[in-house]
């Protein structure tokens, strides 16, 4: 990495601009040196920040575990899987689902009008969906 010196103002801007896993390395000027103990106050909020967004980031993957989900469909009939979260998106080349299926879901994933949750399967089969407008609820979560 490289340093480079910046105005002091601009520093905050660096800081809040980096991307996740980024270093930031600046050589305030000598002018600046009123401003050097906000900068490392800007410096010490933003690893402090970091900090405790891993420690979240942490706890959300540990909290990601695969929820239980049954299909219950109001007809007997059986769910196609689909390989991308679309309805009419193309089959997925799996078993389907019959009336009673228990599955693992490992991602909940809204439609873009939030009426219905796309959800993959934990063992990577495909996608299927929790509803339709017609048909209504197909899927509910068991846990």
């Amino acid at each position: 990495s490289s340093s480079s010196s910046l105005p002091a103002e601009g520093l905050d801007h660096v800081l809040l601009s980096m991307k996740d896993g980024e270093r930031c390395s600046a050589t305030l000027p000598s002018s600046a040196t009123k401003n050097r103990k906000a900068a490392a106050a800007a410096i010490e909020t933003r690893t402090h920040h970091d900090h405790e967004l891993s420690h979240w980031k942490q706890d959300e993957t540990q909290e990601a575990k695969p929820r239980r989900w049954r299909y219950r469909p109001p007809e007997v009939r059986k769910l196609e899987l689909r390989s991308v979260p679309e309805v009419d998106g193309p089959r997925a080349d799996a078993l389907p689902l019959f009336p009673g299926d228990i599955f693992q879901v490992s991602e909940e994933l809204p439609s873009s009008d939030g009426k219905m949750l796309f959800l993959r399967l934990a063992n990577g089969r495909g996608w299927v969906f929790d509803r339709l407008p017609g048909p209504g609820v197909l899927c509910q979560r068991e846990d």
